[in-house]
């Protein structure tokens, strides 16, 4: 998590517990990070051998608006192999990504057209047949917000050149993404997709090669939503998303607005 101060400076922290959750201990991952350099958005996950393996984003407040939106983020990356007492000393997974641009109001960038907030989560998880390690994020490209996904096969010491699991030319916004990868070792990268205007539908990208290749992706919602029926004016569909393997089936959650106001809906893909 993140821990802010009351000067917004901020640090990525884990917790843990030996005894079933009796007792916790908070140990700081990330060195602090000075104002107006921000620290945020960390994601866990654990191998097979106990190691665990925290990502997050570093910003710079050095945008149009003075924040992160429309600025560069950095994806960073430690680890624990002893259950989260001490970490690795954090490294860089990526130079540099650009946010969205904050055209709403919100200090991590905003969806291009919209008026609603986005994160960018950097969601890892590990392949627990190979120990590979995935990590999804969003990268803007001036133009549209592009889900990419990188793989290390050496527990974070290299990391691959990104992937676009969307394939193709990116002529859409994808946002709010999520990824897991199956006890089969089958990648799945969830988002929400927008071309022009306000309405979006939830997609699923799987790869059953390791992250190679994505096969062509599916929609997975039954009807289209729109960002402006959120129940908020237009400003909050919601912060997240999720999937998850059963099997060999893909499940995904997303923020859903067919009835005027978002609500959690769920699908799945069986590729």
């Amino acid at each position: 998590m993140t821990q802010f101060a009351t000067n917004n400076d901020s640090a990525i922290t884990v917790s843990h517990s030996f005894n079933g959750g009796g007792t916790w201990s908070r140990v700081k991952v990330s060195a602090t990070a000075t104002f107006p350099t921000v620290v945020q958005f960390s994601d866990l996950a654990v191998g097979n051998d106990g190691t665990v393996y925290v990502t997050w984003i570093r910003c710079f407040s050095n945008g149009s608006t003075g924040d992160c939106g429309g600025a560069n983020a950095e994806l960073w990356f430690s680890k624990s192999t002893d259950g989260g007492v001490t970490w690795s000393a954090p490294a860089k997974i990526l130079n540099a990504t650009m946010l969205a641009p904050d055209s709403c109001g919100a200090y991590y960038g905003c969806v291009p057209g919209t008026s609603e907030r986005v994160s960018n989560i950097p969601v890892i998880d590990v392949d627990h047949a190979t120990n590979a390690l995935y990590v999804a994020y969003y990268h803007y490209t001036g133009s549209f917000m592009q889900v990419r996904v990188i793989k290390s096969t050496n527990g974070g010491n290299t990391w691959s050149k990104p992937k676009k699991p969307a394939g193709g030319a990116n002529t859409s916004n994808q946002w709010l993404h999520w990824l897991s990868v199956s006890p089969g070792g089958k990648i799945g990268v969830s988002y929400l997709q927008m071309g022009t205007g306000t309405q979006y539908v939830a997609r699923a990208s799987v790869s059953t090669d390791g992250g190679v290749k994505y096969k062509p992706k599916v929609k997975t919602s039954t009807v289209t939503s729109n960002t402006t029926q959120d129940g908020f004016g237009g400003g909050f569909i919601g912060d997240y998303t999720g999937n998850i393997w059963t099997g060999e089936t893909l499940h995904q959650s997303w923020p859903d607005t067919r009835t005027g106001t978002s609500a959690d809906e769920t699908g799945g893909v069986t590729p």
